[in-house]
């Protein structure tokens, strides 16, 4: 059983309606901050969702660890051999952050023929600027000069702008606030309730202002109308129930781990933990009112797992 979306040219009630289906397409991009924010309060979405502001410490690890990877190499006499390319951080204080690139040359069977220090990156916290040192011993084999200077590039950019993963994560927190759920399993389609039509409609014009910042590449969100039929509603009903089960599943196995890893819980994780659970449950109402149908089997396994909390958090208070 598959939703059956609403033809374009169809008369729209919205009583008839009982959600969206939502996709989006996001590609490489690069966007200056500011330009960002002009464009979301633009399209009257919610600030609170917007990154703060970019520290230039974290943008430094994010770029040098972007580096690591894999490379061929001329090592032991000219012969090709897979080099590993990783970043290891030696050194972190009020002053300075310095990492190394490290190679490890491999062989077939992937183990490590030889280890060894290609170059140094330090970011400067007082500047907010970094250099780049090269062992130039080991240019022979490959331009780990090259890589450096990319990390270096990188860093400039991350500094400056946004990239695709964070207008990514920013869309995804947005669809989240609109408590939608999968159809399909793995689908890059969410279903998100009707009521979150206002703000369906204002996330979609983001990316077709994104465009001229993804090279004209494909950029895009088609949000189609679901009609409000008895299978669907079943559809719509027996997805959420999986997919809050799932979540649920989650919170009962860090609770599981928690437990054994502590005596007690501790107040702030008790809390943590009914916070999760509680959202699990409004979630669950919102689907229950919205498709008429009582999801019994989760809203058994919320009220077990709250009075679980409950007798732990009281235990470990008394212990204490």
């Amino acid at each position: 059983m598959t939703l059956t979306a609403v033809k374009q040219n169809d008369q729209l009630n919205p009583d008839n309606l009982l959600g969206y289906l939502e996709f989006h397409a996001l590609p490489d991009l690069q966007i200056r901050k500011d330009d960002l924010a002009t464009l979301w309060k633009k399209h009257g979405l919610p600030h609170e969702f917007l990154p703060g502001e970019i520290r230039p410490c974290d943008a430094f690890r994010r770029a040098t660890t972007a580096a690591q990877g894999e490379v061929q190499a001329n090592w032991n006499g000219g012969s090709q051999y897979n080099a590993r390319l990783l970043v290891r951080e030696v050194k972190s204080d009020a002053g300075e952050i310095v990492r190394l690139l490290v190679r490890e040359i491999v062989d077939s069977k992937n183990e490590v023929l030889d280890y060894g220090t290609a170059g140094k990156i330090t970011f400067m916290r007082n500047s907010g600027t970094v250099k780049t040192e090269c062992t130039w011993g080991l240019l022979s084999e490959y331009g780990y000069d090259g890589v450096l200077r990319k990390m270096s590039d990188t860093y400039n950019d991350f500094t400056a702008f946004h990239s695709r993963d964070t207008v990514r994560n920013l869309t995804t927190r947005v669809l989240r606030s609109t408590n939608p759920v999968s159809i399909v399993s793995h689908s890059s389609g969410k279903f998100v309730p009707k009521r979150s039509k206002a703000m369906l409609s204002n996330l979609k014009g983001l990316p077709q202002d994104l465009r001229k910042y993804a090279k004209e590449q494909d950029c895009g969100m088609e949000i189609l109308p679901i009609i409000d039929t008895k299978d669907q509603r079943e559809l719509v009903a027996r997805r959420a129930s999986i997919e809050l089960t799932g979540e649920l599943d989650e919170v009962m196995s860090d609770f599981a781990d928690y437990l054994k890893k502590n005596e007690g819980l501790e107040m702030d994780a008790a809390q943590r933990l009914i916070g999760k659970a509680v959202d699990i449950q409004e979630r669950a109402l919102e689907y229950e009112k919205l498709v008429s149908v009582r999801l019994g089997v989760l809203r058994s396994q919320l009220e077990r797992f709250m009075c679980q909390i409950t007798v732990n958090a009281s235990y470990s208070k008394t212990v204490v």
